[in-house]
């Protein structure tokens, strides 16, 4: 990982090649790795994020994808800088239970990349199959923010903050579940297990370094744990899993999870304690397998 995030440093792409009015010309990249899940290591990655069922976590496997994502977007072909990139949403799909100890081939690439107001999202996809059957799929959307013709050039408050009011509806139910204590370490932990080093989630000084008065927890890490508040799995169904993260998560911090539950749908947002800032607002929908 260290040496993905030396290239990701390291890697200049031609910012002209974004700055046209279509859509940059994704290259043919993809990975594929075969990867067997080390006990250990899940096992530190479900005591970080609070999962106590025996299936697999539904957030894990992006995990084990993000080296393979890192090589594909710092990649001497792809259009996109790394350093900058927001991560915006992430999609995850169950299609069928998975064993632990079984082989898993995964295969990463780039899907599309559509226009946004702020610059291009890049959706990545993670398709994981075991004993022959697709098992896993996963979209994230990162933001490019770029000056294109498409963008406005003087852009108002509103929105230079439109990534973290974009809402897909408030829950006008929703109960509160848990306080979420993310100590000042958090991040350097999930950091060990996940592999991403990213310095805006370590410490302070290295944070600031990229214009955060503070570190910020990881936002795979917040989604996953909620999810494991939120989500009880069960046999015989398929799950997709929703997330938008919408402002940063400065460590050290307290959030209040709450969820709107319904029948086979499950709202949920994570918020400040304090003044109910939002991180994250997810969905989950569960679709019996027939």
């Amino acid at each position: 990982m260290l040496s993905l995030f030396l290239s990701a440093l390291l890697h200049r792409p031609n910012a002209n090649r974004l700055k046209q009015f279509k859509p940059p010309m994704l290259p043919d990249l993809t990975q594929s790795e075969v990867v067997t899940i080390d006990p250990k290591h899940y096992l530190k990655y479900c005591e970080l994020t609070q999962w106590t069922y025996s299936t697999l976590h539904p957030c894990y496997l992006q995990v084990l994808s993000l080296p393979m994502q890192l090589a594909c977007l710092s990649h001497p072909r792809s259009p996109f800088p790394v350093l900058g990139l927001v991560h915006r949403k992430n999609v995850i799909r169950m299609k069928a239970a998975m064993s632990l100890g079984d082989a898993v081939t995964l295969n990463v690439g780039f899907k599309r990349v559509i226009a946004h107001k702020l610059g291009w999202d890049v959706i990545m996809y993670t398709q994981a199959i075991q004993n022959g059957q697709c098992c896993y799929e996963a979209e994230a959307t990162y933001l490019v923010r770029i000056r294109a013709p498409h963008v406005d050039r003087q852009p108002t408050k509103s929105n230079q903050e439109s990534i973290r009011n974009e809402q897909d509806g408030a829950l006008s139910h929703s109960k509160p579940v848990v306080t979420i204590t993310a100590n000042a370490d958090i991040g350097r932990k999930y950091a060990k297990v996940s592999g991403d080093g990213n310095p805006i989630h370590l410490y302070g000084i290295t944070a600031k370094l990229f214009g955060f008065p503070r570190a910020i927890a990881h936002g795979m890490w917040s989604l996953a744990t909620s999810v494991s508040y939120v989500y009880k799995p069960q046999t015989n169904e398929h799950v997709t899993i929703s997330c938008r993260f919408k402002t940063p998560f400065f460590l050290p911090g307290e959030a209040l999870l709450r969820r709107d539950e319904q029948a086979h749908l499950t709202g949920f947002n994570l918020v400040s304690s304090t003044d109910k800032t939002p991180y994250l607002e997810g969905k989950i929908s569960i679709e019996p397998k027939r």
